[in-house]
């Protein structure tokens, strides 16, 4: 089979709604590219891949939610996509956002959205469990927070695990396309920080951090895809 074929039915194969049969499948086309020399324009006829910007559904603030900036970023760097977020003047909302790669971005953004939604339901029960006569207002949004945070290292973990197991020569083709490097080289890095990070509950986070570990979108983006459900980029 020609080379370009096999890159052509790898990059079909990156439509799968599973997880790991759609990154795995990424990562390959990607290094048989490296390996054979063939650049994206070069296979432009098999599959385009422009490079897109999107804005997802999910929004936060430094008071409200700030672990999704975290989990942003986490879940950005392990799809080869860069994280933004956006706000309008002199509002203290962000947007969360992705750019990379159609294939890369559109697994990103909904890997990103059932994450989010899979803490959002956590936390919003931890509230409802906690009672706010004996809690207080400040300690049951510290403990959901910490629930929060601990998710996303917890994922981060795994991701990284997942890494160190792939070939060695699966390094090159992890990092960021230089297309997409390209595109966001202008933007600026602010940093983001929150009270909420530096305030963390042990016993909420840990619980968090567990449930992150063991996270696993496959079965939910099947579920998803079946159901017509999947977001679109």
């Amino acid at each position: 089979m020609d080379i370009k074929e096999k890159i052509r039915k790898l990059l079909a194969l990156a439509e799968s709604p599973n997880e790991n049969e759609a990154k795995a499948a990424l990562l390959k086309a990607r290094l048989l590219m490296a390996e054979n020399k063939i650049s994206e324009k070069e296979i432009a006829d098999i599959k385009s891949q422009s490079v897109e910007r999107i804005e997802t559904i999910h929004q936060c603030t430094k008071m409200t939610s700030p672990w999704l900036i975290a989990l942003s970023d986490v879940i950005g760097t392990h799809y080869c996509c860069q994280a933004f977020r956006t706000s309008k003047y002199r509002k203290k909302t962000y947007t969360i956002g992705f750019i990379g790669l159609s294939d890369d971005v559109y697994i990103c953004n909904n890997i990103f959205h059932y994450a989010a939604d899979f803490i959002l339901c956590r936390t919003d029960s931890i509230k409802k469990e906690m009672d706010r006569r004996m809690y207080g207002t400040s300690y049951i949004k510290r403990a959901a927070d910490s629930y929060g945070y601990g998710f996303v290292y917890g994922l981060n973990k795994a991701y990284e695990e997942q890494d160190r197991q792939q070939p060695q020569e699966f390094g090159l083709v992890l990092s960021m396309p230089k297309e997409v490097k390209d595109a966001t080289k202008d933007m600026k890095a602010e940093h983001f920080s929150s009270k909420a990070e530096n305030s963390i509950d042990g016993s909420y986070y840990h619980d968090g951090y567990k449930d992150g570990i063991k996270f696993n979108p496959s079965r939910i983006l099947n579920e998803k895809k079946h159901s017509g459900l999947l977001l679109n980029t």
